[in-house]
């Protein structure tokens, strides 16, 4: 048969390892060719592709690579597919998801497409009536479920990692073994999938052998990456970790990098957390003696802190210089590890990466004191997705779409990662968590731009850089400080309100009546948002427009300075269109500085 895999065009951090077992059943067991492809396969191998199958050890050693494309290329001319394989991962890449099967239906019949992982475990009767595909759900434990009878334990089969050439797509760590000891998780927390994926915990699958074959077919790789849901649960885990050391991933273990010659230091990472509530002094020692970089450990709510600054406190103290946790957040009521936890509020994200900060700041003391190397720690804060939720708009009760917004900003300028590194993580989120909670509520342009511009004072390589932007966005920080600090709280509650959902209208303007909330709300428009939405105003109420101006041209002035640096940068930009060049040319507040214009409108207000 010919196997076409498809994975969809969502960003994915790992490569598809369901369809590198699929391709691995019908390739090595069946005899079948498959071909791979992210996204809708091209009209014919490309060159980039063919350069990875030529220096691919698989392929080299197993095809003629001219002819191997050449039967491709005939493949993917005819739409020569006897099955379609289709994999699924987050329930929010929905639409891309079904994008994908539509587009498969239009290569081959709905009977030769399967659809299988975990969208299609967690949604598969929302799939089913989508796309008329009836999904395969849970582990693919026998190669029956796909209606062939040699019964073949799929999910035990090595992963086939030839097929990751097949495509220009680059994974992260795609130099690494991808692999796992155990499955399930045993734990039955309501916000976690896994209890549906992997129901059943097994506390030891073997990786020896499986290892040695990856070896002789695609050859060695450097890392070890484990995806284990919960690893510490095992029996056998002192078992699991002599095995790992035996596989040469022992502390300080290098791997020779076969095109330099150099060796590198290797690392393994069980990426799925090492669950806090099970980890001991040691379970932790044990840890230590390998390779592990880093040691992960979850922080799901602000109740966990005493149980997870044990379990980091045990970590550090074992030896290892690196930890990352996970810091989920605008969470509703769940249960986690058996206990009920409440809904999340915004401070408690800042708590937490507050207290990371004094963990890595008091462990550090004494290292240093000790002659140890630094503690490194980081945080990756992520917001909660209902496990049937389409996308990510899921507001838990404690948050908005506002507040939700100026984190996902903040963590934009630090690329995901909450540093627990004072200056910085002060700069960007702020010195206290008032301080915190109101930046939560800055305009989303100035969020980036003010905590950029700070981040970038903090920092000695940059300081110098640009000081004339610096500057000029410190006064626009300073002035919707001011503004805000002049509101009373009745007044703070009703600008909530106001700009809570993230929309800007001229009607929400119009309808304030208190002057330092109407003029915190014109720092809200983007740059050329702020051009349709003057013009506007200036024909539905001309006396609140001259306030306006007076307003933007006399305090408000830095904001105006702030946003003509963002349009002469969008204006400069390649992609821009016509209509925004149109804008940034026509732009109304730089007519509006000029008096004679003023005098114009003036005029106009009172013939009307």
């Amino acid at each position: 048969m010919n196997i076409l895999l498809l994975e969809p065009t969502y960003t994915a951090k790992f490569p598809p390892l369901g369809l590198m077992k699929i391709a691995s059943y019908h390739k090595h067991c069946r005899g079948d060719f498959v071909w791979f492809s992210k996204g809708q396969p091209p009209a014919q191998v490309s060159e980039a592709v063919r350069a990875k199958l030529q220096k691919s050890k698989y392929y080299s050693n197993h095809y003629d690579i001219g002819q191997l494309c050449e039967q491709t290329n005939a493949a993917l001319e005819q739409s020569d597919w006897d099955r379609i394989y289709i994999t699924t991962l987050f329930t929010y890449e929905w639409q891309r998801t079904i994008d994908m099967i539509k587009f498969a239906k239009t290569l081959v019949p709905p009977e030769r497409i399967y659809v299988g992982g975990v969208l299609a475990t967690l949604m598969p009767e929302e799939l089913e009536a989508a796309t008329g595909i009836k999904p395969m759900m849970g582990l693919l434990r026998s190669s029956r479920d796909l209606g062939i009878d040699d019964d073949v334990d799929i999910d035990l089969l090595t992963p086939d990692y030839s097929i990751l050439d097949n495509t220009e797509q680059e994974y992260f760590c795609h130099d690494a073994y991808f692999a796992n000891f155990t499955k399930g998780c045993g734990m039955k927390c309501s916000f976690c999938a896994v209890q549906r994926l992997e129901p059943e915990y097994e506390c030891y699958r073997p990786l020896a052998a499986q290892i040695a074959e990856i070896d002789a077919l695609y050859g060695p790789r450097k890392n070890l990456m484990l995806l284990d849901n919960n690893v510490l649960l095992s029996k056998l885990f002192d078992q699991i970790v002599e095995e790992i050391i035996a596989l040469g991933f022992g502390r300080g273990a290098t791997f020779i990098n076969p095109e330099t010659g150099k060796p590198n230091q290797r690392f393994v990472d069980f990426n799925s957390g090492l669950d806090a509530n099970l980890l001991t002094p040691h379970k932790a020692a044990q840890l230590a003696r390998l390779a592990i970089n880093p040691a992960r450990i979850a922080f799901d709510h602000i109740d966990d802190r005493e149980k997870y600054l044990r379990a980091a406190a045990m970590i550090e103290q074992a030896g290892i210089d690196e930890i990352s946790n996970y810091l989920l957040y605008n969470t509703p009521n769940f249960s986690g590890k058996g206990t009920p936890r409440r809904a999340d509020l915004p401070e408690d994200i800042y708590e937490r990466m507050r207290i990371n900060i004094e963990f890595v700041e008091q462990a550090n003391e004494a290292r240093e004191q000790a002659g140890r190397p630094p503690l490194r720690l980081y945080s990756y804060p992520m917001g909660f997705v209902p496990l049937d939720g389409k996308d990510r708009s899921y507001i838990g009760e404690n948050w908005c779409p506002k507040t939700k917004l100026g984190l996902r900003r903040m963590l934009h300028l630090t690329k995901g990662v909450a540093y627990a590194r004072r200056p910085i993580f002060e700069a960007v989120f702020g010195a206290s968590v008032d301080v915190f909670l109101a930046r939560l509520w800055m305009p989303a342009h100035y969020i980036e731009q003010c905590m950029a511009s700070k981040a970038a004072q903090s920092s000695e390589n940059t300081r110098h850089k640009d000081p004339a932007r610096h500057r000029t966005w410190g006064r626009v920080y300073n002035e919707w400080q001011r503004l805000f600090g002049l509101l009373s709280q009745s007044e703070k509650n009703h600008f909530y309100g106001l700009v809570s959902d993230g929309k800007f209208t001229l009607e929400r303007f119009c309808d304030i009546k208190q002057g330092n909330l109407r003029k915190l709300y014109l720092h809200y428009f983007s740059s050329t948002g702020l051009v349709s939405f003057l013009e506007q105003l200036r024909s539905a109420a001309p006396s609140l427009y001259l306030d306006a101006i007076e307003y933007l041209r006399g305090e408000g002035r830095a904001a105006m300075e702030a946003n003509e640096l963002l349009l002469s940068k969008l204006k400069s930009g390649p992609a821009q269109t016509a209509k925004l060049r149109r804008m940034v040319d026509v732009y109304v507040v730089r007519k509006a500085y000029r008096p004679s214009h003023r005098r114009a409108i003036i005029a106009e207000s009172m013939a009307a």
